[in-house]
């Protein structure tokens, strides 16, 4: 199974909006067509995170927390982290997932200039050919 992990909209006060994906909608429903199933971790219960996670052959979510759930997932999974292409440091989740016996890809999306202004929080745009890519890298580990 495939899960893609829903990104909340994070807004500021001052309107910016906060390591989203802007094209959301168009990413969950191109995963739904490929056979997935979306989640939003925050939503959910310990247990049910845990359930989820576990049974997932493909993980996509951005980096961030909701990968920390990763320790739940068995040996062999792959996950898909999206992140910007720019002031990326993923060098911690590829510890992490090496650790766990994760298979993983990195898809680095344009950041969207002026979404935030602190560079590291930038949203992004995701590459829906790239994400496809990065799912048949996956799929081969099924």
């Amino acid at each position: 199974m495939m899960l893609f992990c829903k990104r909340p909209f994070y807004k500021t006060p001052e309107g910016a909006i906060s390591r989203t994906i802007i094209n959301q909608d168009e990413v969950i429903a191109f995963i739904e067509a490929e056979g997935g199933k979306v989640i939003s971790p925050e939503a959910m219960t310990a247990d049910e995170q845990r359930d989820a996670f576990s049974s997932a052959s493909i993980i996509i979510a951005m980096a961030g927390s909701a990968l920390a759930n990763a320790v739940f997932c068995r040996p062999g999974t792959t996950i898909i982290m999206v992140c910007q292409n720019q002031i990326v440091q993923p060098a911690y989740f590829g510890f992490m997932f090496d650790a766990l016996g994760l298979n993983f890809a990195v898809v680095a999306c344009e950041p969207v200039e002026g979404s935030n202004p602190h560079p590291s929080h930038l949203s992004v745009t995701v590459d829906l050919e790239i994400l496809k890519q990065a799912i048949e890298y996956g799929r081969q580990f099924e």
